[in-house]
């Protein structure tokens, strides 16, 4: 009889919980627009009610406690899944990060000709030829000195960066800026063209230019390229949940959720940017299986995309250390 009434108090526990996202996420798609302190200082009070809540699973009685544990940790994890969204909004509403889109699509496709330098100045040329009536960009950086210089002022730069281009390549490049310039407005265009460049290593440049194909850009392609993230994200967090348990994958999703650093506002749709953090975080599921090749090559994977992953190599390190002070010979290392 007990048990009957305890696992009747679980479930109406966990329908609550389901009857709070849904209505969470209902009340999210009828407000206005977030701003970004909005949103900032919502995703705030969001993570003082989930420890709250966290907490709180610990005045349960003691043979529920665990049960109720379970069922708070996966109402906030939805929650915070939620809140990366922009609590619904993307990118009010786009999905695709065109901000990003711009330089690193642009960027990995006509890399032998744009290389780190160019990407501006051929833009702003390409804009010209299909929107003469336009005028021209008034100010630009330039990304040989990460100055913002007058545009007439680089003229000589731009000619050279066109002349790196065959023909038939130009023509491609301007069809590609074309879906850019005719989707974003000139102002916000132009302040793009203000930002650093196309900065990514070598490494991932490689890795874009098999991912993107070879298709002009189009709305729905930018779309599904701004779903590789999600994809990758979906199969670690996956992997995390198997590897760690339930509650772990939870808080794990808490934290990427309400994080200022990975705010969907910020590079959510955009492209292959959470790449480093899936295999990082499949990296760290694979120690724990000790399958160090594993890890090693996803560690490896993500340190030759984005490089400052290589200060993750710490953690193994301080371990394989401390294990051959005791004596021991690891094979993971």
């Amino acid at each position: 009889m007990t048990e009957r009434i305890e696992h009747r108090d679980s479930a109406a526990l966990l329908a609550l919980a389901a009857v709070a996202v849904v209505a969470l996420i209902g009340f999210g798609w009828s407000w206005p627009p977030l701003g970004e302190p909005s949103e900032v200082v919502l995703k705030l009070w969001l993570s003082i009610a989930v420890v709250a809540l966290l907490a709180a699973t610990r005045l349960a009685p003691l043979k529920r406690r665990a049960r109720a544990a379970l069922a708070v940790c996966g109402l906030c994890a939805v929650a915070s899944v939620w809140a990366h969204a922009n609590f619904g909004r993307f990118h009010f509403p786009q999905f695709a990060h065109y901000w990003e889109q711009f330089h690193y699509q642009l960027g990995a496709r006509y890399f032998p000709e744009l290389g780190y330098d160019g990407l501006y100045l051929a833009s702003i040329a390409a804009e010209r030829r299909i929107a003469p009536e336009r005028a021209v960009q008034r100010k630009v950086r330039d990304l040989r000195t990460n100055r913002v210089r007058l545009t007439e002022k680089l003229a000589d730069h731009a000619r050279e960066v066109r002349a790196r281009f065959a023909p038939a390549r130009w023509r491609q490049f301007v069809g590609d800026n074309r879906h850019f310039v005719r989707a974003i407005q000139p102002a916000d265009l132009h302040a793009m063209r203000r930002d650093h460049g196309y900065n990514p290593t070598p490494f991932w440049t490689f890795v874009a230019q098999l991912v993107q194909g070879g298709d002009r850009f189009t709305a729905r392609k930018l779309a599904r390229l701004g779903a590789v993230d999600a994809l990758l994200l979906a199969i670690a967090f996956a992997v995390v949940f198997r590897t760690f348990g339930f509650r772990a994958g939870c808080l794990c999703l808490v934290i990427f959720g309400l994080g200022y650093a990975g705010r969907f506002k910020w590079i959510g749709g955009a492209f292959l940017r959470f790449d480093w953090l899936a295999a990082l975080m499949l990296s760290v599921c694979a120690l724990r299986e000790r399958r160090g090749a594993t890890a090693g090559a996803l560690l490896g994977y993500a340190t030759a995309v984005r490089l400052f992953p290589a200060v993750f190599l710490l953690g193994p390190a301080v371990a394989a250390l401390a294990a051959w002070r005791r004596g021991e010979r690891p094979a993971w290392p």
